[in-house]
């Protein structure tokens, strides 16, 4: 997809482990920096957002939040997304420096933020995700839910 070539233009000097499907047909033209794999088992999240630095998460759908980013929050893993929501209302500001998009060089703005201070990166992440449970709660959903059949 176009987000995926994007990530891999902007991106071409970052040291990155590529993992997911349909990434083959970038290989033969890869850069250096850039090695592809394959998740040995894609259910073990502690495997897949262990990395320090957190994933980029280039998902051909900008319109809602991916589910790779919403696993990297229940994980409390950085991320990047290109996600294209304005979260702000539920969740303040805690989305600073995890969204991409836009214009040219964003991503790559937001990549060197990340590889600055990864700690920081990470806590927004995890601010992230506790404003979005608190927002967003499973459980007041089920609720919800019990309550609209009763």
């Amino acid at each position: 997809s176009h987000a995926s070539e994007s990530v891999l233009k902007e991106l071409k000097d970052v040291p990155l482990q590529i993992y997911g499907i349909g990434w083959d047909r970038h290989k033969p033209h890869a850069s250096k920096h850039h090695t592809f794999k394959t998740f040995d088992t894609l259910s073990n999240g502690e495997y897949q957002y262990a990395s320090r630095y957190g994933i980029v998460d280039a998902s051909p759908s900008c319109d809602v939040l991916h589910d790779r980013s919403l696993r990297a929050l229940g994980w409390g893993s950085g991320f990047l997304s290109n996600c294209q929501l304005d979260l702000a209302n539920w969740v303040g500001q805690a989305q600073d420096g995890l969204f991409y998009g836009g214009r040219p060089g964003d991503l790559r703005e937001k990549a060197e933020a990340v590889m600055t201070d990864p700690d920081r990166h990470q806590a927004r992440a995890i601010e992230l995700g506790q404003a979005y449970n608190r927002s967003f709660s499973m459980a007041q959903f089920q609720r919800n839910l019990i309550h609209l059949m009763s």
